[in-house]
């Protein structure tokens, strides 16, 4: 039997023997650590995996199951954790949580759990979207391939990357108000006056507060910030600072970033979510896109190359969709650095 959920011919399992494919035979539920946009172990951002057991399908978004999932979470205590289960075909369910709190949208929590599903489990063939169904984002999709975006010169790579359609959380233009203004430039140990005179644009987007600065500040933004200050400025989310390529060092050398050459760089801070300095955040690339689009005056459906300068690093691919610019398609690479295995159970699981 075959079935096209996809729209391509996929093996008919049922929700059970896929599950149990994935996992020990002990039963426990297995997991990965993942770092994601890199090709290299120890670069890029580290996200856990863990893969629910069909019998959570049905009590996924129980109260007593996503306490599980958060505690689960600050016992892990990597910067995000993503849960899913198997829905049908190539559909899954997906949550994340920070150590503290549950994210609304990951981008570097997808990312990875679609290389678990494409490379570890090969659960998914990979000419096939996998359909990620959010609680707060609606439908995230994820494709692999050489072929899937136009990529750069300086992002060339022999092995394929994966893509993720998110939302365009594009920018409205903000201000700060004078109490934030003075929160920011304390935790950043700059005068309000630096501030002033570098910062040439301020946004906002669904979920962060975003500040185009000159090159010469954003190598001036240390890394003993203040985050005790920094978290005082108000945010839905977080705090993006960008710059246009050039401001800051240069990144270390490494097969994510051959050559310094570009379209921007960030930093991204979300004290409030228990992750001082966001290693790379897919979420946060995705409010920059059409700002970055504009301001260089690229082509409206060109490909740009970002960097966010944390101190793992790492880089993706944006395109704003040709037939739909309220979506972001942004690339990138993933390495599973380790495998584990969960011996405990949500509440909720009537396997428990």
């Amino acid at each position: 039997m075959w079935s096209r959920g996809c729209g391509l011919r996929i093996p008919r399992r049922s929700i059970s023997q896929r599950w149990a494919h994935a996992q020990p035979a002990d039963g426990a539920i297995r997991t990965w650590q993942v770092d994601a946009f890199t090709t290299e172990p120890f670069r890029g951002n580290p996200a856990e995996i863990v893969y629910l057991p069909p019998s959570l399908k049905h009590a996924f978004h129980a109260e007593e199951t996503v306490r599980w999932m958060q505690a689960m979470a600050a016992e892990s205590h990597v910067p995000v954790s993503a849960f899913l289960v198997h829905l049908r075909d190539a559909d899954y369910a997906i949550r994340w949580f920070t150590p503290t709190k549950e994210l609304e949208l990951c981008g570097h929590g997808t990312i990875t759990a679609s290389h678990v599903l494409y490379e570890e489990l090969c659960e998914v063939p990979r000419d096939c979207a996998i359909r990620f169904h959010t609680t707060h984002s609606g439908v995230v999709s994820a494709v692999t391939g050489h072929d899937v975006m136009p990529v750069p010169p300086s992002a060339v790579s022999s092995q394929a990357r994966i893509f993720l359609d998110f939302p365009n959380t594009r920018l409205t233009a903000h201000s700060l108000s004078p109490e934030d203004k003075a929160h920011f430039a304390s935790a950043m140990r700059l005068s309000a006056a630096s501030l002033d005179e570098h910062v040439l644009f301020c946004g906002l987007s669904v979920y962060d507060v975003v500040l185009h600065v000159s090159p010469e500040l954003f190598a001036q933004l240390p890394h003993d910030i203040d985050f005790s200050a920094l978290r005082r400025v108000e945010t839905p989310r977080g705090i993006l600072v960008t710059t246009s390529d050039g401001g800051g060092a240069a990144p270390a050398a490494s097969a994510d970033a051959p050559t310094t050459a570009f379209d921007f760089r960030h930093r991204m801070f979300l004290p409030r979510f228990g992750i001082n300095e966001d290693h790379v955040s897919g979420s946060g690339f995705c409010a920059l896109t059409e700002y970055w689009q504009r301001t260089l005056r690229r082509p409206p459906h060109g490909v740009l190359h970002g960097h966010q300068q944390s101190p793992r690093g790492g880089s993706v691919l944006l395109q704003i969709l040709p037939d739909d610019a309220d979506v972001i398609r942004l690339g990138g690479h993933c390495v599973t650095t380790k495998t584990g295995a969960l011996r405990v159970r949500p509440r909720a699981d009537p396997l428990r």
